[in-house]
């Protein structure tokens, strides 16, 4: 399982390859969004592509199942490879579509098309990273001002503690 921190209305590709898994031993690839919504696609061998679409912002899990469903079945060792990406929220349309092939950048047109796209998923990423980094900042300042609250607290302590011990001091001599 793979765990990634996902802007909200982000597409999510999966470029798997599984060369050798036996084909009466199916592969899964379950997306488990914040809100807890699970979504499988039984996996086409050995290599293939499937795109999600974040609903939400947050932590998606990604994982990938092979293999038998019996409890006392050998586990066997398999070679996967795995590719993530995160597009725009403008190639909805072009994932759909099946567009993102590679013989879709033959003209110079389509290929400045696709870099607008990637730049629009950049912005996009920047965006959901000023957002994170605003709740960072805020969180951070709200522990140190309890820290300082709790340390004000602890030196007012200290100071009654030893006007206590002065004044018990006082009454014994």
């Amino acid at each position: 399982c793979f765990r990634e921190n996902v802007p909200e209305h982000q597409v999510i590709t999966v470029k798997y390859t599984i060369p050798d898994v036996p084909p009466e031993h199916p592969c899964t690839m379950q997306t488990t969004s914040p809100g807890g919504a699970v979504e499988k696609k039984q996996l086409e061998l050995p290599t293939g592509r499937w795109a999600v679409v974040s609903k939400s912002a947050g932590d998606h899990d990604m994982c990938l199942t092979c293999g038998h469903g019996e409890w006392f079945h050998k586990a066997e060792k398999l070679k996967v490879t795995i590719a993530f990406d995160i597009l725009g929220s403008d190639s909805l349309a072009d994932v759909a579509e099946g567009a993102l092939s590679a013989g879709r950048l033959s003209t110079t047109g389509e290929a400045i098309r696709e870099l607008l796209e990637r730049v629009h998923a950049i912005h996009d990423e920047n965006e959901y990273e000023k957002f994170e980094e605003a709740d960072f900042r805020r969180m951070s300042e709200s522990v140190n001002n309890r820290v300082m609250l709790f340390s004000v607290l602890q030196v007012l302590l200290m100071i009654g503690c030893s006007l206590y011990q002065m004044y018990s001091l006082v009454d014994f001599m």
